[in-house]
């Protein structure tokens, strides 16, 4: 099978299965800041995904983000080739669409409405650029890697979902257990590595930034930000939490490789 056949099968069988790709409902955020300390109480979570998702992850993913910090020795793949203008053009326009929607209150593009939260917003975004993607970010995840489009390399393509885990406690345990809890959308990507995001927060839809070089540092010596703050923190943390994008990213997903414009 054909990677665009899988994935348009894929989504089918999701958007039956998970009845989120037409639930226009408000969830709140989990994302209190963004390029700013984080602040002392965590805010609850803003992705629709629920129950367990570790059968979808490969080993290591969520260790790189948890343990030695996420664009620690994630560098696969950064000889990747080139796609297709036509292809590059489609990514062009899904980072076009997020930023659209920067500073709205609602997500809505050709009279359809979308969840506003963070993978609703990546619904939103490709439908604006005339591709088809429906789905919670642990379904994007399964998606992404049935399709050939998943990838770790420290430097994405402009349009690329970017997934990160244990962005909140999502579970309620105290651990460090929750995989696949937020998604983005990359628009740029700075010559030192700085990856540029929009993405839905608990303060909107606001700006991003994260450097897989440099995941563990907020800022540069110069006072440039690299990575935001993506996790409030909580006087009950345990030994090891990370905040910062570059610590909590897992992976990438290239959709507008594989899908066929409307």
């Amino acid at each position: 099978m054909s990677p665009k056949v899988a994935i348009v099968a894929a989504l089918g069988a999701l958007t039956l299965s998970q009845g989120c790709a037409h639930s226009y409902f408000v969830v709140p955020g989990p994302l209190a800041t963004v390029g700013k300390p984080p602040p002392p109480l965590e805010l609850e979570g803003d992705d629709d995904a629920s129950g367990s998702v570790w059968d979808e992850i490969e080993p290591g993913e969520v260790a790189a983000a948890t343990e030695s910090g996420g664009g620690e020795g994630s560098a696969r793949d950064e000889g990747a080739p080139t796609p297709d203008p036509r292809a590059r053009k489609q990514g062009a326009d899904v980072a076009k669409a997020a930023s659209h929607y920067l500073g709205t209150r609602s997500l809505r593009h050709g009279g359809e409405s979308f969840r506003y939260d963070c993978s609703g917003l990546v619904m939103a975004a490709h439908a604006r650029a005339g591709l088809s993607l429906a789905g919670s970010s642990a379904s994007m995840l399964t998606m992404a890697k049935e399709s050939g489009v998943y990838h770790r390399r420290k430097r994405p393509w402009v349009g690329d979902v970017a997934f990160f885990a244990n962005t909140y406690d999502r579970n309620g345990n105290g651990r460090l257990d929750d995989p696949i809890t937020h998604v983005a959308i990359v628009t740029a990507v700075d010559e030192d590595g700085t990856v540029h995001m929009v993405h839905k927060g608990g303060r909107g839809i606001t700006p991003l930034v994260m450097n897989l070089r440099q995941p563990s540092d907020h800022a540069g010596e110069a006072g440039k930000e690299l990575n935001s703050y993506l996790r409030s923190r909580k006087s009950s943390d345990r030994n090891g939490t990370r905040y910062l994008a570059g610590e909590l990213w897992i992976g990438f997903g290239s959709f507008w490789r594989v899908l066929d414009a409307r």
